[in-house]
């Protein structure tokens, strides 16, 4: 029999104080821009921004689910004429809510080899960690207010 997966309801509040904390931790950095994955990281991306008067954040299009379960390989959403040019790498973040099956960071890590990541909530399983994170959790399902 298996045991139910452990759940954390994560709220508002914490997901508020998570960003300040985030911030906190990178302010000393400068960056300049923020590149938000969407579309879980477009929260995060904008509280981080806000308390670190980042004024340009810009959209990364991934995707890893379909239906409810996992996708492989990662889906990059690009417009035809759009594409994310990062010229300054030291310049940029980019942020999203939580590293958990990992795909994500390593896909970024991949496109974009010397840019700083930063997530909320960092697995502590994961083989892959974001630059920066807020908080670092168990293996649970985190069920985000939004």
């Amino acid at each position: 029999m298996t045991q139910p997966i452990q759940t954390y309801n994560y709220n508002w509040e914490d997901l508020k104080q998570d960003s300040k904390n985030l911030a906190n931790k990178i302010w000393k950095r400068r960056f300049k821009f923020i590149l938000a994955i969407t579309k879980w990281g477009l929260i995060p991306s904008y509280l981080v921004a806000n308390e670190l008067w980042i004024k340009v954040v810009k959209t990364i299009c991934l995707s890893s689910y379909k239906n409810k379960g996992l996708q492989w390989p990662m889906v990059h959403h690009k417009i035809n004429w759009f594409m994310e040019n990062i010229e300054n790498p030291k310049d940029w973040l980019i942020i999203d809510d939580l590293s958990d099956t990992w795909y994500t960071l390593e896909y970024i890590k991949q496109e974009y080899p010397s840019v700083h990541t930063a997530v909320l909530l960092q697995k502590k399983t994961g083989w892959i960690k974001a630059n920066f994170f807020a908080r670092e959790v168990d293996n649970i399902w985190i069920k985000f207010p939004y």
